[in-house]
């Protein structure tokens, strides 16, 4: 097991400040860089809700992560309370609108066990997959009309940055914690943002195409 040196305070401000630069890239990236007709319906120039979005993912799978090992902890769960606060939006309120009742508080959802938390990530995992997708495509195709095409490596790298810290908010990680968030990050960001780009270019392909053929 390794120790961790620095304080849980300390690993929760460093991945608040990484969420905030997450949302300041996303904004840049999509008021700068997306076609207005590939803007599906979101006024990214006001607000900024891919950010919105991002901020269900790592809710949604920061939980998924503690509880694979079977410990969720009171720093872990403190963690994602707080995630949820610093970018104002919460999974619960998901939950609630897939249940069609009042939304579960923090304090509601923490007194629940492993198996009913799990149940209920599920369900908000089932509705958030059409809004995940909405993110990777649109992350995808404003990077793809970007000149530098980079926001990609600046959005992995606050990825790991809160998803590091998370880890080592016990101020102890092992081996085994740290495949399972790569496994649960790989299966539920990493690949459809992959494939998301690969749509990407396989549409301009067949755009190309039909342009040549024209």
């Amino acid at each position: 097991m390794k120790e961790i040196k620095e304080t849980t305070a300390q690993y929760e401000k460093t991945a608040l400040e990484a969420y905030k630069q997450v949302s300041a890239l996303i904004l840049k990236m999509t008021a700068l860089s997306l076609p207005n007709e590939y803007a599906q319906g979101f006024d990214l120039t006001v607000s900024n809700p891919l950010a919105q979005l991002f901020s269900y993912l790592m809710q949604e799978n920061l939980i998924e992560i503690g509880l694979a090992d079977g410990d969720f902890t009171i720093n872990e769960r403190l963690f994602v309370e707080h995630f949820a606060l610093q970018s104002g939006t919460s999974i619960l309120e998901l939950f609630s609108n897939v249940r069609k009742g009042r939304a579960f508080t923090w304090d509601e959802f923490f007194t629940l066990n492993g198996s009913q938390m799990t149940q209920i990530t599920d369900l908000v995992k089932i509705g958030l997959n059409p809004i995940a997708q909405a993110f990777f495509g649109t992350f995808a195709l404003a990077d793809s009309h970007s000149e530098t095409k980079d926001y990609y490596h600046g959005f992995i790298e606050g990825l790991t940055t809160i998803v590091n810290s998370y880890l080592s908010i016990d101020l102890a990680r092992t081996g085994i914690e740290n495949q399972r968030a790569l496994d649960v990050i790989s299966d539920n960001i990493l690949k459809p943002l992959d494939e998301a780009y690969q749509n990407v270019v396989e549409v301009a392909k067949e755009s190309d195409m039909v342009d040549r053929r024209a």
